[in-house]
């Protein structure tokens, strides 16, 4: 794929014609890349900055589910069963190869990138530095100290909110520190419930998590859960290494449901199979499309999880209650969601 040669300086793109779908479609090697990668940029693109009474509006749904035994998995199929890596860089322009490292395959991140707190145009050909770890808790109670005062000085309205939460997100996403949800979203205090869990797991037998849904269904009375996956995910690696060393504990068990899920789709163990089978000068490329595959299978598979969830079917019986599910994949590499068009909403919700 050649994904690695890529030209000096920090690249930008417009993501709006890309889904999880469209994704899907280029990991199996079908389809034109969308308009937004035909080409590249080394000018960041204009942000319009949304108003306070601005609203971010759901995706569209490109189909309505009934319940979860009716959801299809409609990328998993148009993404067919080949498994195979996208075709060679000959067909694919340099910004799609470079759309594609950047989102699936910032693992080792050999590129050039934007050091921390850099403006664009001073990229460096070495990847940025790491946080610095934090040793001592009296680091965490100084950055508390020092929020509170930046906060207080902006005249801020976090320490105005009393009484009950009223946030109309339940967010399920993963433990990797990487991923916060209110940051990465630009939201406030309040207005985002949200439950985490390595590789973004909703299981109906596991009674935290029950009990998260159900208090942000009935009694929060949210009308959005969105389950978020991110690349670089160290849940999904381990759960794809069948035959690996056990990691000891409890992730083992923890990562068993999850790892017989990902097997049991022909997408995954096609790509799984696909990379194992690669020659070393792909290999990487090859071991990058098997995990973001699964990224993207065990996302769609969670939502659907939750769809089948008595919490959710009671609450979609009401025909005045809307409740949507969506899917997203938040980016490591470029901090941009990619959202997936495919909503499961009420059947009985006319407004749905």
């Amino acid at each position: 794929m050649g994904l690695s040669n890529k030209s000096p300086g920090p690249i930008w793109y417009d993501y709006s014609d890309v889904t999880l779908e469209v994704i899907f479609d280029l990991l199996a090697g079908k389809g034109d890349p969308p308009t937004c990668l035909t080409t590249a940029s080394n000018d960041p693109p204009p942000t319009d900055s949304p108003t306070a009474d601005q609203e971010t509006a759901p995706a569209s749904p490109n189909t309505s589910h009934p319940n979860a035994d009716g959801v299809e998995d409609v990328a998993l199929e148009k993404a067919g069963s080949s498994g195979l890596p996208p075709a060679a860089p000959s067909t694919r322009s340099s910004a799609l190869g470079d759309f594609l490292e950047d989102i699936l395959f910032d693992r080792s991140k050999p590129k050039t990138a934007l050091p921390i707190g850099a403006s664009p145009g001073e990229g460096s050909s070495d990847p940025p530095p790491a946080p610095e770890r934090k040793k001592n808790f009296q680091d965490l109670e100084a950055g508390n100290t020092q929020w509170v005062k930046v906060l207080k000085e902006k005249g801020s309205e976090y320490f105005l909110i009393r009484g009950d939460q009223k946030p109309n997100f339940l967010w399920i996403g993963c433990c990797d520190s990487r991923t916060p949800a209110i940051l990465i979203t630009k939201q406030q205090l309040g207005q985002i419930f949200e439950m985490r869990s390595i590789a973004n797991v909703f299981q109906s037998s596991c009674m935290s998590s029950m009990s998260a849904l159900e208090y942000a269904v009935n009694a929060l009375q949210v009308e959005n859960i969105v389950v978020c996956c991110h690349s670089n995910c160290g849940g999904i690696r381990a759960a794809l290494k069948k035959d690996g060393p056990p990691l000891g504990g409890v992730l083992d068990f923890y990562l068993e449901p999850l790892r017989a899920q990902l097997y049991s789709d022909k997408h995954v163990l096609a790509a799984v199979e696909a990379s194992e089978k690669a020659p070393e000068s792909i290999k990487h490329d090859s071991e990058g499309i098997a995990e973001a595959t699964a990224v993207i299978s065990n996302v769609l598979e969670q939502a659907k999880s939750l769809a089948r969830s008595v919490t959710v079917k009671n609450a979609w019986k009401d025909p005045t209650r809307e409740l949507n599910i969506h899917c997203v994949m938040y980016n490591l590499s470029t901090g941009k969601m990619v959202v997936s068009k495919d909503v499961l909403r009420n059947p009985n919700c006319p407004k749905a």
